[in-house]
C-alpha cells in the first residue's frame, strides 16, 4: 500500500506531536510526478452524530456518507473498515497475530470492544427515486464490511450511505479506549476502505501495521454528559466543547489556581444537574481521519502561532508539567516546521493528554 500518494494531514487530535519530514518530501515528490492530470483519489464526506454513555461504555451513532467515484473504474461493491472488531475476541486476525508475539489479548468481556452495524442503507443514484426503506445487504468478516451495490457506480458518480451503529468502547489498548473517566477515540467509526490504482485495500486490523485511509470531510456532532470536556479534529461550528469552563488562568500561582479550580468544578457539577448533556459539532476538511477525546478532568489552555489557534487539553494532576509549556512547544513546533516545509495548512492544532502514547506514524 502506498501512503505517499495521499496529501499529509496534521489536523487530527494529536496524542504524540510528530511530523516526519519524509511525509513532506513525498508530497513534494508527488508534485513532480509526470502527468499529474492522471492522478485521482476518491471523495468521501461523513456527517455523523454520536452519543456517549459512560455508564455502559457504549457509543451510539448515525452516519450519512457521500462517496464519489473519482476513479476511471466501475465499482460494483464497497468495503468499510470496522477496526474496533479487531478487539472483539481472541479469534480475530489481530488477536491471532498478537498471540504469536506472546501478547496478552482480552482477559474478559470488559476489555473487549466491537463495532456493530445496526442499519445499512444505500440511496439510489437517481435522486428522483425514493430511497429503499429496507436495509441493504452487507456482510462482515472480521473487521471488514462488504456491500454489493444495487447497480455499478460509474466514474464520476456518487452514492449515499446511511447507517446506524453501536460501538462498545474497550478498556484502553492500542491507541484507543477508556481508562477511568477518560475516553480516547481513534480508528473508531465505520470508515470507507481505500480504493486506488491497485484496487480496494480491504485489509482487516492487523497486530502490527499502520492505517491507510481516504482523506475526507467530516461534520461530527458529539453528545456527552455535560461535565465532560471534548477535544477533536477540526474547528467548532456549533455547540460548546466545554473549554471556557476549565480554561486555566496562567497568571495565577499553583495554590491560587487550585482554589479557583475547586470552585470551577463545583460550578460545573451544579450546571450538570440542570443540563444533562453537552453537544458540540466539529468540521474538518481534507483530513486523513477523525479522532477525539473526552474527560471530566480536562483543563484547557490556548496558544497561537501566525493566527493559528493551538488548543491544549490535559488532565488536572499534570498541570505543573503542562501549563504554559505545551502551548509554547506547540507554537515553536509550528514555527520551525513552517520555516522548513511551508505554512501549516489547517485552521487549528489540538494537543491532548492521551491515555498512552500509541504512535502516530502516518500523516
Amino acid at each position: 500500500m502506498s501512503i505517499a500518494k495521499r496529501v499529509p494531514s496534521l489536523q487530527a487530535v494529536v496524542f504524540m506531536l510528530l511530523w516526519s519530514p519524509l511525509q513532506v518530501f513525498t508530497a513534494a515528490a508527488l508534485a513532480q510526478t509526470p502527468n499529474p492530470q492522471d492522478y485521482w483519489q476518491q471523495f468521501v464526506h461523513y456527517t455523523m452524530t454520536v452519543t456517549l454513555d459512560p455508564s455502559t461504555h457504549l457509543l451510539t451513532g448515525t452516519s450519512h456518507i457521500l462517496y464519489r467515484n473519482n476513479s476511471p473504474d466501475k465499482l460494483d461493491r464497497i468495503y468499510m473498515y470496522l477496526y474496533p472488531n479487531g478487539f472483539k475476541d481472541n479469534h480475530t486476525v489481530r488477536a491471532q497475530e498478537a498471540a504469536k508475539y506472546y501478547v496478552k489479548n482480552l482477559p474478559n468481556d470488559e476489555a473487549a470492544g466491537w463495532l456493530k452495524i445496526n442499519e445499512f442503507r444505500l440511496t439510489p443514484k437517481d435522486k428522483t427515486a425514493s430511497a429503499s426503506k429496507e436495509m441493504s445487504a452487507f456482510q462482515v468478516n472480521d473487521s471488514i464490511l462488504e456491500a454489493t451495490l444495487p447497480e455499478p457506480l460509474l466514474p464520476g458518480e456518487e452514492i449515499e450511505i446511511d447507517l446506524t451503529f453501536t460501538l462498545k468502547v474497550r478498556k484502553f489498548q492500542d491507541r484507543a479506549g477508556y481508562r477511568g473517566a477518560q475516553y480516547d477515540f481513534a480508528q473508531w467509526y465505520p470508515k470507507l476502505c481505500v480504493y486506488d490504482e491497485a484496487g480496494w485495500h480491504a485489509e482487516p486490523l492487523h497486530f502490527l501495521g499502520e492505517f491507510y485511509g481516504e482523506f475526507g470531510t467530516f461534520d461530527m456532532t458529539i453528545n456527552v454528559p455535560f461535565e465532560y470536556i471534548v477535544g477533536a479534529t477540526g474547528v467548532v461550528t456549533a455547540g460548546e466543547p466545554g473549554w471556557a469552563l476549565v480554561t486555566v488562568d496562567t497568571a495565577l500561582s499553583v495554590n491560587e489556581w487550585q482554589k479557583k479550580f475547586s470552585a470551577m468544578k463545583a460550578e460545573i457539577k451544579q450546571q450538570s444537574a440542570h443540563t444533562k448533556m453537552r453537544s458540540v459539532t466539529f468540521h474538518a476538511e481534507n483530513v486523513h481521519d477523525f479522532a477525539w477525546v473526552t474527560s471530566p478532568d480536562f483543563l484547557y489552555e490556548r496558544g497561537e502561532y501566525d493566527g493559528i489557534p493551538i488548543h491544549v487539553l490535559y488532565r488536572s494532576h499534570a498541570k505543573s508539567r503542562w501549563t504554559k509549556v505545551v502551548t509554547e512547544r506547540g507554537r515553536r513546533a509550528l514555527e520551525w516546521l513552517s520555516t522548513k516545509f511551508g505554512r501549516y495548512p489547517y485552521p487549528q492544532l489540538s494537543i491532548t493528554h492521551g491515555l498512552l502514547g500509541g504512535g502516530m506514524e502516518y500523516p
